[in-house]
């Protein structure tokens, strides 16, 4: 065996890597705060192998998504295990990479020599969000049905160009989603949004691990990656595999309700659209912040707030250049989450006390039971 081994190392070059990857210097001590990209990393690694699985049943029409996700749940054994898995590690990916982000934000991790870092790490959390909003349709219910027309829709708001965006988008005439829209939402969600993330994460690993080396030559306290570190990152992925299983077994592991939740058909009937359809959670804030500008004013939400929101972060590197700087982009940062989740705690208290909201969902559950 060691024989066999020192000649895969000599073709390969593979153990003196795997050995100079463990030896590498990181400046500080080992800490919980340096799992991200690890925990990150193993989400994405998820994502990528159920989505291949999932690949492999999936058949992408309006005459046949709804009926070969149908399928995969309830008659591929384990299939709601792997559907399930796929759906909540998408959920938390999202959680890790804001988790990430605020945590560079608040300690200061993003200031110089660690800008590109930071971009980095914005740059995958866009894609890991676009990637759930084009995975929505996918399932062809009337839940993602109702919630991607209404975010297709606001594509109108934009002037002079919104009104050739939005049947781009919908792949048809408006005003319902046309046949080319699953399979456009398909190649987004699969191909594009995909590969950007994996290249970001790699471009980030190599910016990192560069910014790392700069910081080693200046730190009083150098340490490696084994065994603490290494250590500590296998502990968190397996924690992100743990929430994940629990997230996925909620409900059941047994019967319809088991996995990520299926609804009924999505319909073009107009008579037959869901009212009660509302974003993820990632969402739910901006929806609700939405009601507060009627009619056009509803571009400024939508996309005129997010659109400086993006570029204020793109600037915070270098706005935390002084110590006044820095004070003043963590009290942005908390003023937004506040605003955010009583956002969106009133829109949960506002739909448990509508009766048309309730009654809805109840149809609804009604509706998929007997499909």
């Amino acid at each position: 065996m060691k024989a066999l081994l020192q000649w895969f190392d000599d073709r390969t070059g593979l153990g003196p890597a795997v050995k100079q990857c463990w030896d590498r210097p990181m400046p500080g001590k080992a800490c919980c705060c340096k799992v991200w990209p690890s925990a990150i990393l193993f989400a994405f690694c998820t994502q990528a192998i159920t989505g291949f699985f999932l690949w492999v049943y999936y058949s992408p029409s309006r005459q046949t998504a709804w009926e070969s996700v149908y399928y995969l749940q309830h008659q591929v054994a384990g299939g709601w295990l792997l559907r399930a898995i796929h759906h909540y590690s998408a959920h938390v990916l999202l959680a890790l990479l804001i988790c990430y982000l605020l945590q560079m934000i608040v300690t200061g991790a993003y200031r110089a020599p660690r800008e590109l870092v930071f971009w980095a790490a914005l740059g995958m959390a866009m894609c890991a969000l676009a990637a759930m909003l084009t995975g929505d349709l996918l399932c062809w219910d009337r839940n993602g049905y109702a919630s991607t027309l209404v975010r297709t829709g606001f594509l109108t708001l934009l002037p002079g160009i919104g009104d050739s965006l939005f049947p781009l988008a919908i792949g048809g005439p408006p005003p319902d989603l046309g046949h080319l829209a699953i399979t456009r939402f398909f190649a987004l969600h699969a191909g594009l949004f995909s590969a950007a993330f994996l290249l970001l994460s790699v471009l980030h690993g190599i910016l990192l691990r560069r910014a790392g080396a700069k910081q080693c030559a200046t730190a009083q306290v150098v340490t490696r990656l084994w065994p603490e570190q290494a250590f500590l990152n296998s502990a968190a992925c397996l924690l992100v595999l743990a929430v994940v299983l629990v997230l996925a077994c909620q409900h059941s592991v047994t019967g319809d309700h088991a996995g990520a939740a299926l609804g009924s058909p999505a319909s073009s009937d107009p008579a037959d659209r869901y009212e009660a359809a509302r974003p993820e959670w990632f969402l739910l804030g901006v929806y609700e912040f939405s009601h507060l500008f009627p009619g056009e004013w509803a571009v400024v939400p939508i996309f005129v707030v997010p659109g400086l929101l993006f570029g204020l972060l793109l600037a915070m590197p270098f706005i935390a250049q002084w110590r006044v700087g820095q004070i003043f982009n963590v009290a942005i940062v908390l003023v937004l989450l506040i605003a955010v989740v009583l956002l969106s705690y009133h829109s949960m208290a506002k739909d448990a006390a509508d009766p048309k909201y309730r009654a809805a969902v109840a149809g609804e559950k009604r509706q998929a039971e007997r499909v």
